[in-house]
């Protein structure tokens, strides 16, 4: 008797040794921000324009500052949104993540709604916790944050923060052999939708009807050019508009939300 307790004490703690313990979530990118954005615009894009004016706007001349409310999925008019573009951002990562705190942003960006300057300098400095600094174009993937700066002389504001909802292939627009396009659909928000409405190759912005445009937050299509090495080397504002913006005047970089500090 004596010796089959031994050896059953032996074999429990064989046993125990070799039971794997229970593993912590592992850490790593996010995206259930790119979820609660696509929930905000589908449900005030279901109230169609120009109705949904009312509950979609871009904060201009006049706004007291950016909100942006979260309602009842399938009750449209609870939502509403009158944002510029990084308050934008700042508040579809708060609303979504319990680390994405005033505090969070106070520390991280020195404002508790940085603009797109500030998100840019931090995110380029690559000493954000939860961000992760992404500056191949190749590389971005949905989620990703793209902070534009503005540099003196740039007219516009800071620059532009948008979300990259989905990546849309490349195009092929100039001689030059040394740059690819990259055609980026964004979720932001902005007083200047991406394109002119209609846009000839379909690649629409959601704020738009027929050719009339609207403000606020939304889906579009921007195309960010990479150089030969893959670099952020500029971009274009929609799908078929001309205008190029170099780094030089307007730098780039992108960020990769993260679980993890």
């Amino acid at each position: 008797m004596r010796l089959r307790k031994v050896a059953a004490s032996i074999g429990a703690g064989i046993l125990a040794a070799f039971t794997p313990t229970p593993q912590a979530a592992m850490a790593g990118p996010v995206t259930d921000h790119i979820g609660a954005a696509e929930e905000l615009v589908d449900e005030l894009n279901s109230i169609g324009w120009p109705s949904e004016s009312s509950y979609n706007k871009y904060c201009g001349t006049g706004c007291a500052g950016s909100v942006v409310t979260w309602g009842t999925p399938g009750v449209p008019a609870s939502y509403y949104s009158e944002s510029q573009c990084a308050p934008f951002v700042t508040k579809l990562l708060a609303h979504t993540y319990p680390w994405a705190t005033s505090t969070y942003f106070s520390t991280e960006f020195s404002s508790t709604s940085p603009n797109s300057a500030r998100y840019y300098d931090r995110i380029n400095a690559d000493t954000v916790d939860h961000m992760d600094k992404i500056t191949k174009v190749a590389s971005l993937a949905p989620g990703d944050i793209i902070a534009i700066k503005y540099e003196a002389g740039a007219s516009g504001g800071s620059g532009h923060t948008p979300v990259v909802r989905s990546l849309a292939g490349t195009v092929v627009t100039d001689s030059d052999p040394n740059t690819t396009e990259y055609v980026v659909e964004v979720v932001d928000s902005t007083s200047n939708p991406h394109g002119t409405a209609p846009v000839a190759d379909g690649r629409d912005d959601s704020r738009s009807s027929g050719s009339t445009e609207y403000s606020g937050v939304g889906y579009g299509f921007m195309v960010l050019y990479a150089d030969a090495n893959g670099d952020f080397y500029g971009y274009r504002w929609g799908t078929d508009e001309s205008a190029f913006h170099s780094v030089a005047t307007r730098p780039i970089v992108a960020a990769r939300v993260t679980s993890e500090a």
